[in-house]
């Protein structure tokens, strides 16, 4: 297996290459994502569903159609038709002035265009996976919370959102780590 690579920093992202083609696609959910990263080497491994395999998408996995590919399927329509209503300006305008204008709108909206919508969908897709992580280590916590409570103990105390900062006696020494 080739090594990792370092990122590499252009187009406004971080790039990863791992030297070679995709051998394997599996999807894992969160739990046993946290599984598989806190159990390293030990037992059988962690259960997940292969989606690609050695150039092939798994048959027995239906992809569903996501309502991003509906979105992009439908900025894509709304793009071509405003290139070809403005396909249709450049060939009625009077001027070198305005056709300059026109066209230069033309190359922007062809290739700029794309390229911002995909970097726009990268980021609502991680900003997603943050937030759907983030819910689901709160409810995590509550539950276990639930449960000391229920066993009769005391669960830790929540740092509430608006609260103040916490204040050190006078003569109490802080020590760092």
């Amino acid at each position: 297996m080739p090594a990792v690579r370092l990122p590499r920093r252009t187009f406004s992202d971080d790039w990863y290459h791992g030297g070679g083609r995709q051998f394997i696609e599996v999807a894992l959910t969160f739990a046993q994502w946290a599984e598989f990263i806190s159990t390293l080497n030990v037992g059988e491994g962690i259960p997940c569903t292969v989606n690609y395999f050695n150039g092939v998408t798994m048959p027995y996995i239906t992809p569903m159609e996501s309502k991003t590919d509906e979105f992009t399927a439908e900025m894509r329509e709304d793009l071509a038709e405003a290139l070809a209503s403005m396909e249709e300006a450049l060939t009625e305008a009077k001027t070198k002035k305005q056709r300059e204008a026109i066209e230069k709108a033309i190359r922007t909206l062809k290739s700029g265009t794309p390229f911002v919508a995909k970097q726009f969908e990268e980021h609502v897709e991680e900003r997603l996976t943050k937030a759907k992580t983030e819910a689901e280590a709160y409810f995590g916590m509550m539950v276990h919370r639930a449960g000391i409570t229920a066993l009769g103990g005391e669960p830790p105390a929540l740092i509430e959102r608006d609260a103040a900062p916490l204040e050190i006696e006078a003569g109490a020494e802080a020590t760092t780590q």
